[in-house]
This record gives structure tokens, sequence and C-alpha cells, in this order.
């Protein structure tokens, strides 16, 4: 009986994807279509204030595809719960039945310096600025 040997390709390990810049749109195209389109909007009258700019940019975005697509990015409204959820554990944490009788201003207080204390050197004095 003869075993047959089989042949494998090793490919070496794909290289992980760097972050785009903010900036990656106006270096991805010419720097003078760029350099017209950012002086093409600024030549613009300013947008009322009660406008929407997310909506103004979107009916822009053949006229400034660089501008838009970052306006895209950076107008993108973030939706995440995390720092409400460690605010309520923190909460939770202090609040217990133990501590049912603490007064609501003491409670704000404590609240307050747990969530800000590390901006505070005398409160915690291993943490530098």
């Amino acid at each position: 009986m003869k075993l047959e040997q089989s042949t494998t390709s090793t490919t070496p390990p794909a290289q992980p994807r760097k972050k785009r810049s903010l900036f990656y749109a106006f270096t991805k195209s010419s720097t003078s279509t760029a350099e017209n389109e950012v002086n093409e909007y600024l030549a613009l009258d300013e947008i009322p204030f009660e406008s929407d700019p997310y909506a103004w940019c979107n009916d822009r975005k053949e006229k400034f595809p660089v501008l838009s697509q970052l306006a895209r990015k950076k107008l993108g409204i973030r939706v995440a719960s995390t720092p409400s959820e460690r605010l309520f554990s923190d909460v939770g944490n202090l609040l217990t039945v133990e501590r049912t009788r603490m007064k609501p201003e003491l409670f704000s207080r404590v609240m307050f310096l747990k969530r800000n204390g590390h901006h505070f050197s005398s409160i915690h004095p291993h943490l530098k600025k």
C-alpha cells in the first residue's frame, strides 16, 4: 500500500486592515480635485441654522463627493448605550438595600465622584492626568 503525499500551499497570513483616517478621501482623490471642492464649498453662502446639515450634504453629494463622504462619516449619530449602561450599573451597585436611607443629595455627590473622580488627583493620587 502506497500513501500519497498531499501538497499543501501555505498562504501568508492576511494583513490586518488599516483604519482609514478622517481625510482618506482627500488622499485617494487627486489633490487638485479635493482642493477645488473645498474652495467651491467655502465660496457658498452659509446654510440657515435651522436646516439639517446631513440632508444638505446628501442633496449635494454629486457636486461635493469628497466632502459629502466626510460629512456622512462625521455627521452620523453613534448609537451606543455603553456609557448609560455603565451609569445604571454604578447606580445599582451604590443604591443597595443597606443604603436605602441615603439622601438624594449625598447619592448625587457620591455618583458624581464615582464617575468623575479620576479627574481629581486629591481623590485618586495614584492616577496622573
